[in-house]
């Protein structure tokens, strides 16, 4: 039985510029000089270092956490038979691809300013791919996928909504509100293709309940790691800041916990999620093309 066909999605808003087709997912180039990045300053967001590095925690998790998402997705897509589907699972493989490696070349913006990530790394490396990995099922990887992808959109549409990326210098804010705009776009991807193959609710729990835990304290890690190396690890302005983050501003917490709940929900479904607009405005820009 196909899953995914049983669930009755929202009309999706309709995309009058062409940018965005969520029914046709494709990888875009965007034009950066990684050289100039290296100029902008340790506190690139909003001069706060708690924001600055939880950006980076994320540059650091991605390069690995795609190349697992793209793994675990090709292993299904000679399966799918709907063709419209495996489209956009094809699509959906290639922005990966292309996530991880932008964020890579990141790595040496970090490294210029001094800060050094391969304990991180290889902590973050033997927990996810030499524990969870290998005592996983193929189709409890898959539900890692899913949780995995409602986390990053998540994550993208407070980011995006809050506009904390704003006044950032504009080498390092597009490599994130382009990756941001791509995980709105095709946040319904991984979780059709779970329906389609199982749907087990319970499956879909635990992944969930692991993705979420394992998320938070490896963000949080590189957080305090990249605060450690450069000394604001003790500027209370620096956690105050976290803490509005987390709970009362963006409310950060509060929204990936929520998101997280609603996938349990026989009834809920990505696309239901109001936030195309946040992704259209992004990827309207002249720097990022098809």
């Amino acid at each position: 039985m196909n899953h995914a066909q049983t669930i009755s999605k929202p009309q999706l808003p309709k995309n009058e510029s062409g940018i965005m087709d969520t029914d046709n997912i494709a990888p875009r180039r965007f034009r950066i000089n990684y050289e100039e990045s290296k100029q902008i300053e340790k506190h690139w967001v909003q001069n706060n270092g708690f924001l600055t590095h939880w950006m980076n925690a994320y540059t650091l998790t991605i390069p690995d956490g795609e190349d697992f998402n793209v793994r675990t997705i090709r292993s299904y897509i000679d399966d799918i038979q709907d063709e419209k589907l495996k489209s956009t699972a094809q699509g959906f493989v290639a922005q990966e691809l292309s996530h991880g490696k932008a964020h890579e070349k990141f790595f040496d913006v970090l490294k210029s300013q001094g800060y050094r990530s391969g304990l991180f790394l290889v902590l973050y490396r033997f927990v996810s791919f030499k524990i969870l990995e290998p005592l996983s099922t193929k189709l409890s990887k898959l539900a890692f996928v899913v949780a995995i992808e409602r986390i990053n959109e998540i994550i993208a549409e407070v980011n995006l909504e809050s506009g904390i990326l704003d006044q950032s210098p504009k080498e390092a804010a597009l490599l994130y509100q382009w990756h941001f705009a791509e995980e709105i776009e095709h946040k319904s991807v991984a979780y059709d293709i779970y329906q389609d193959v199982s749907g087990n609710r319970f499956m879909l729990a635990y992944s969930t309940t692991i993705c979420f835990m394992v998320n938070m304290l490896f963000l949080l890690l590189g957080t305090i790691s990249c605060s450690v190396q450069d000394g604001s690890i003790l500027n209370p302005k620096n956690w105050l800041r976290g803490f509005r983050y987390f709970f009362t501003k963006e409310k950060f917490f509060w929204r990936v916990s929520w998101g997280c709940l609603q996938l349990l929900s026989k009834k809920f479904h990505p696309s239901q999620s109001n936030n195309l607009h946040l992704a259209q405005a992004v990827l309207k820009s002249r720097d990022i093309e098809v």
